[in-house]
């Protein structure tokens, strides 16, 4: 019983660590001399497929079916600079699945000093095999900014 219940803590503290912000920093830029520091925040990412349905048609006495497609909201990610550096900010969706796409408002945010940035995401495309549960992985990719 002891096992379980740790183990069930360790996978609870593994899903709350996930679903936290993430501050990122490095002790030095060798581009600038400057330390990059980044606070990366995001809404819950969680999409719904709706596989679409009939619909009666009255005048003809048939069935047409509505388009499949990915309900959902966009999703927030907020990138904040926590030094006077700027930086620039390149996100990416991987994914193994044919045919899905993940969409970003903004794929490469510049974040001023002391300043924050958002973007949007979103999922479109084909749909998933129902043992799926994880579409892809966003990828943040944080540099000094070459635009002053």
């Amino acid at each position: 019983m002891r096992y379980i219940k740790k183990k069930a803590a360790l996978l609870l503290a593994a899903v709350l660590t996930a679903s936290m912000a993430a501050a990122v920093s490095a002790e030095e830029n060798a581009n600038t001399g400057s330390e990059i520091s980044v606070d990366i925040s995001w809404e819950e990412m969680s999409f719904t497929y709706f596989g679409g349905h009939k619909i009666w048609n009255p005048e003809t006495h048939t069935y047409s079916t509505a388009s499949d497609m990915w309900y959902s909201d966009q999703r927030e990610i907020s990138v904040t600079n926590n030094n006077d550096t700027r930086v620039t900010a390149r996100l990416e969706f991987d994914t193994d699945i044919d045919g899905l796409n993940g969409d970003f408002t903004e794929s490469v945010l510049e974040v001023g000093g002391k300043a924050e940035e958002k973007t949007y995401f979103s999922v479109s495309g084909a749909a998933i095999d129902s043992s799926t549960n994880e579409l892809g992985v966003i990828k943040i990719n944080i540099l000094p900014s070459t635009n002053n």
